[in-house]
């Protein structure tokens, strides 16, 4: 069985440093998601949260995500 790797998978602490607009691969304790991260308006309190892929509000709580790492390139055969 042939395998490719496209990229590596780098963890980053939510604590460190805040996700971009758009999906990423977002780790809590249990589980990894694929959600888009929105921050809401800054006088709002815990204004971060995490959106579906439909745009809706994620049930994942913002403070329940550890770390988070950008989508890996699909692979492509062109790629080989």
């Amino acid at each position: 069985m042939l395998m490719h790797q496209t990229d590596t998978i780098i963890w980053i602490p939510i604590t460190e440093k805040s996700p971009p607009s758009g999906l990423v691969l977002a780790s809590t304790k249990i589980d990894v998601h694929i959600p888009r991260y929105s921050e809401g308006p800054a006088q709002v309190a815990h204004g971060e949260f995490w959106l579906d892929r439909l745009g809706k509000k994620s049930d994942i709580p913002f403070e329940d995500v550890i770390d988070w790492s950008e989508l890996p390139r699909p692979f492509s055969p062109a790629d080989q």
